[in-house]
């Protein structure tokens, strides 16, 4: 996974990526349950999506969910056909959103799920790629776009919005009133800034900018993935590059870009969400395979939340 993200930053062609598609039924095999292992008293507040791939005589994609009220790991969904990626829950928390390719394998799609696991529905069917959905708080869904009409932009409820500045593959977060995304955007001069992008207007202004390439040194630096923190006064984002060692870092700031705070280091996290009460940083870890891992909001206690392979949770109140 980490290899693929920085293809699909640099150069999105997304034929890199694959899509197991057998449509044959899932064996009886069963993950290795990591619900013991759990730090619950660190998950102490809604729900946890995440997604996870095993292979034994064929690949089977679970989701699962941890709850908190019942500390009970669930599995919602296994199949052979859908790879749950870029999960997020929906505003009401009565589905979660994920990206999958169509049924031709051609084009990335948003895909709905009921919370209880059943009725997966394509929600925009088109020929374009969609992904990095993320819901605002009144029930508006954004999400990257690409396609020949409107290239690496960012559409909104099925409508092209924004590509007046190259968006890169990561998700936009809405600000608390709805009024304005943040959005990654790479031009001539930078990979990945993160920029306040207006819904009334298309406006753009700079929140964090990046640096650009330099082969030389290799001193590029993106930042990407960010998310508002559940009381809209701090945003968690992911920051990578040649810099860092081609790691990646979990980073926090204030909600106007200001006071900096580097919270994991020496290692490639990402896909970093907020807990519903914003004092916990859930993020994905880079291994063999990547695991969850949870962090106070300062930098503190770090803990594993699964120990055989999870990835791109989505965490709900």
């Amino acid at each position: 996974m980490k290899n693929l993200k920085l293809y699909l930053i640099i150069i999105p062609l997304f034929a890199v990526l694959s899509i197991i598609g057998c449509k044959s039924n899932p064996s009886s095999y069963n993950p290795v349950g990591d619900q013991n292992n759990i730090p619950w008293s660190r998950i102490t507040s809604g729900k946890i999506a995440y997604s996870q791939q095993v292979i034994t005589d064929q690949i089977i994609n679970f989701l699962f969910e941890i709850d908190s009220g019942t500390k009970q790991l669930k599995v919602l969904n296994r199949n052979t056909l859908y790879q749950f990626k870029y999960l997020t829950w929906s505003s009401d928390a009565s589905k979660i959103t994920f990206v999958d390719y169509d049924n031709s394998g051609t084009y990335l799609q948003l895909f709905n799920i009921d919370s209880n696991g059943t009725n997966i529905t394509n929600i925009y069917p088109d020929t374009a790629s969609h992904s990095y959905p993320s819901w605002s708080r009144n029930g508006r869904l954004a999400y990257w776009s690409n396609s020949y009409s409107f290239p690496e932009g960012i559409s909104i409820d099925g409508t092209a919005f924004f590509n007046d500045k190259v968006c890169n593959l990561s998700r936009a977060a809405w600000s608390p009133d709805g009024k304005y995304l943040v959005v990654s955007m790479r031009d001539s001069t930078t990979q990945g800034a993160l920029y306040k992008v207006y819904l009334s207007n298309k406006t753009y202004t700079p929140l964090l900018e990046g640096t650009g390439i330099d082969s030389t040194n290799g001193s590029l630096v993106i930042y990407d993935e960010p998310q508002f923190s559940p009381d809209g006064t701090q945003i968690v984002f992911a920051k990578w590059g040649y810099s860092l060692g081609n790691q990646s870092e979990i980073w926090i700031m204030n909600a106007d870009g200001s006071n900096l705070r580097r919270i994991t280091s020496g290692n490639y996290d990402f896909n970093p969400v907020w807990s519903p009460d914003g004092t916990e940083i859930l993020f994905e870890r880079y291994g063999t395979p990547d695991n969850l891992f949870i962090v106070n909001a300062d930098g503190s206690n770090l803990a594993q939340v699964t120990q055989n392979g999870g990835g791109y949770p989505s965490w709900t109140k």
